[in-house]
């Protein structure tokens, strides 16, 4: 069995399935340290004033398909 933890339709049984989410879930845990930053930080952004959240993480699957059209007719205008 591999250690890919998505559910899947891909002939493993549901049940097994579930139990290996289950068993993924309890075992992969933070470190205390990591943890621990992670309630410091939480309980800075409840303490202060409204705050928004930025996901910078690139995703090509999600980013390219948008960002071909812009980048095209930048380059477009940029070129006239």
């Amino acid at each position: 069995m591999e250690s890919d933890s998505r559910l899947a339709n891909n002939g493993i049984p549901l049940e097994l399935q579930k139990l290996r989410c289950r068993v993924n879930y309890r075992v992969l845990k933070f470190t205390p340290k990591i943890e621990e930053t992670g309630k410091k930080i939480v309980e800075l952004l409840r303490r202060n004033d409204p705050f928004v959240v930025l996901n910078l993480r690139y995703e090509m699957d999600i980013c390219w398909p948008s960002q071909v059209a812009l980048k095209v007719a930048t380059l477009m205008k940029l070129k006239n």
